[in-house]
């Protein structure tokens, strides 16, 4: 779904409010007493200049009345008693009015991340909404089965699927609202009480998103959202009454998550992780300014900021000059530029992840640059704010580049001889959630996309991501998948009733 919106209508007044508040706090069902308990803030250093509101430290007796509120919800029923068709039409409420009020979100959400305007209105908000319509539509659809158990068809057992309860609900800053729609949706869907940590670095959007949820209609004890930075987080997914916690982010994190949610209990744990997306030009690939127009766009659109990115592309030795050129006039369609307006690609996140990645490349000998233009020798407009998209080629395979998540707009250009030893370097990585295939030859793709172990492997494409099939990785990159039916089986658990008649004890 596309649309263009009038921006016209987003005007200061209209983000007056959001933007002049004393500081963003947690959106909880006993809000009155939240401003009562602040810890500590944590301050913005935005991109605009304009002033962003501090985030509120989420404390302990903040992350308690939550997760208390939310079990009470749960308990008492008022959602997850409601039929199906009752939670499916609240959740279609709610898309619409994130899609009436997606001018003002993007707004919102370009200020704090830098991402482009433009690509949130045209990308990332309508993917949103159509996500959360997606999963709503699936909702009365989903049945419980009868399973005929008994040697003469008398005995049966009913599994049922029921809501798990508390659901923890952590996010990204890359792209806040899809992946909201993600989580959020699927755990309502099935009954469950949500509550959501966004990051420290896109809070303001997530929590106005939310409100729309509950003018909706959805109880503000189902879904409530705690602030602050990892160490809210962390506070949270210990809390023996969340049963199950939903993570996107650094693999680091998702460990330090995993160890601390088992401390007292078993928890259901999802995550979806860092990625190091190999891309391989086959041996019988064909129009190679046609793959690098896919690499770039795919790899450069938001800044290198995308975990199933292809960071990585494995070209034949004889072809590796032609695709690195082309590649790098490809991504001059790609520079960073002022993100309210441009019509392409906005800014990194933070000048501190800009100073990382840059730091990283002012390590390496000027032989590795393959193209003429990259951040070391031609920076950006807005140099402590963005990066200009940088290809390497001639690491050497011991380099710690190719197994790291950058996250930035940094490309790694990998010759081979042998294509089998290039799929062999791509699986060697800790990571496993996004590859590629580019060939003509319909042996050679199934050949290479079955020996690749990753959780998704694109032909002759990048970025395909349609609502019906399932997204996640494998290895370090995560467990669980999102989308698609599949994500009601990570907010549900199963139970078996069985069934004998009288007298057949």
């Amino acid at each position: 779904m596309t649309r263009t919106i009038n921006t016209d209508a987003v005007t200061e007044a209209s983000l007056g409010s959001v933007l002049s508040g004393g500081g963003c706090m947690p959106l909880l069902a006993d809000q009155a007493s939240a401003g009562l308990q602040v810890e500590a803030w944590l301050e913005r250093d935005a991109w605009s200049g304009q002033r962003l509101p501090p985030t509120c430290q989420s404390s302990d007796s903040q992350v308690d009345a939550a997760v208390a509120a939310a079990q009470r919800s749960f308990a008492d029923g008022a959602w997850r008693g409601q039929p199906k068709r009752l939670r499916r039409e609240v959740l279609l409420r709610w898309a619409s009015l994130i899609e009436a009020d997606a001018a003002r979100l993007a707004h919102l959400n370009c200020l704090e991340t830098g991402r482009s305007l433009s690509s949130l209105l045209q990308d990332s908000l309508p993917k949103s909404v159509q996500v959360l319509r997606w999963f709503a539509e699936l909702l009365d659809k989903l049945d419980d089965r009868a399973v005929h158990t008994g040697e003469f068809g008398a005995d049966f057992a009913l599994v049922r699927r029921e809501p798990i309860g508390v659901v923890a609900a952590i996010l990204p800053w890359n792209d806040p609202l899809v992946t909201l729609a993600w989580k959020v949706v699927p755990a309502l869907a099935m009954g469950n009480a949500v509550i959501v940590k966004p990051s420290e670095h896109a809070t303001l959007v997530v929590r106005e998103a939310l409100q729309l949820a509950h003018q909706a209609g959805v109880p503000i004890g189902c879904l409530q959202m705690l602030t602050g930075d990892g160490l809210a987080g962390s506070r949270l997914v210990q809390r023996r009454d969340v049963r199950k916690v939903a993570f996107t982010g650094s693999t680091r994190t998702a460990a330090a998550i995993g160890a601390a949610a088992h401390r007292d209990g078993l928890k259901r744990l999802s995550f979806e992780c860092g990625g190091k997306g190999a891309f391989i030009f086959g041996r019988h690939g064909r129009e190679p300014a046609e793959f690098a127009g896919v690499v770039a766009r795919n790899m450069f659109y938001n800044q290198g900021q995308i975990c199933s990115a292809p960071s990585v592309v494995h070209v034949p030795h004889e072809a590796a000059d032609e695709v690195a050129a082309l590649i790098g006039e490809a991504l001059k369609n790609f520079l960073p530029d002022h993100p309210l307006q441009t019509p392409g690609v906005g800014f990194m996140v933070s000048r501190e992840a800009v100073a990382k990645a840059r730091a990283g490349l002012h390590e390496l000998d000027d032989a590795v640059f393959a193209c003429a233009v990259n951040d070391r020798h031609a920076p950006p407009r807005f140099a402590d704010w963005s990066m200009t998209p940088t290809v390497l080629r001639g690491l050497p395979d011991s380099h710690p580049f190719w197994d790291t998540e950058l996250f930035a707009p940094i490309l790694l250009i990998r010759p081979y001889r042998d294509v089998a030893e290039a799929v062999d370097f791509a699986n060697a990585s800790k990571f496993g959630l996004a590859a590629g295939v580019w060939s003509q030859d319909i042996d050679e793709c199934n050949e290479l996309a079955s020996k690749l172990v990753f959780g998704n492997v694109h032909i002759n494409s990048w970025g395909d991501d349609p609502n019906q099939v399932p997204f996640g990785g494998v290895k370090d990159s995560g467990s669980g998948r999102e989308k698609a039916a599949d994500a009601f089986d990570d907010y549900s658990q199963t139970k078996s009733i069985f069934f004998r008649p009288r007298g057949a004890c």
